[in-house]
């Protein structure tokens, strides 16, 4: 499933303008064995959901979308 999240922008005349936005996929794993606890029950299965690794930058220059050199690490803007 892919997103597209917009971190940070700037507002010209009432209009929102992307300046940082981020792009990710995600999956679904299915693991199988014994799972659960008193609570809620046991099952033998149970999904969690993995990110598709990436981290490149691209930047927005003269009408185009450029690959820049630097690795996205975690860091926030």
């Amino acid at each position: 499933r892919p997103y597209l999240g917009m971190t940070t922008y700037y507002v010209c005349e009432g209009k929102k303008y992307p300046v940082v936005f981020s792009t990710m996929i995600d999956y679904k794993v299915k693991n199988y064995g014994l799972f659960g606890d008193e609570g809620r029950g046991f099952s033998f299965s149970s999904i969690s959901r993995k990110s598709a690794g990436g981290g490149s930058f691209h930047y927005f220059t003269n009408g185009k979308f450029i690959k820049s050199d630097e690795k996205y690490t975690g860091q926030s803007y």
